[in-house]
């Protein structure tokens, strides 16, 4: 029986090494994609409302929008 649930503990030990093995390779492969594209910005009548994540719009703060990309990703325009 120890046995048993030792060998479960182990074998989820590595299904969770291997997500996080998965899961970073995927980070770096997206942090090196570089895009080209337009950008707009939010006039200062949505400044208070809620952006489409749920968190409340600020005009001074460093926000923007992706239509394809996920919520928190980290995007730099220039």
């Amino acid at each position: 029986m120890i046995r048993g649930k030792y060998f479960i503990m182990r074998l989820k030990q590595c299904f969770v090494g291997i997500a996080l093995l998965f899961i970073f390779s995927m980070t770096q492969a997206m942090a090196q994609k570089h895009v080209v594209g337009k950008a707009s910005y939010y006039g200062s009548k949505f400044h208070g409302r809620l952006t489409s994540d749920g968190s409340v719009y600020h005009r001074d703060s460093l926000t923007c929008a992706h239509r394809t990309l996920p919520f928190w990703h980290t995007l730099e325009g220039t």
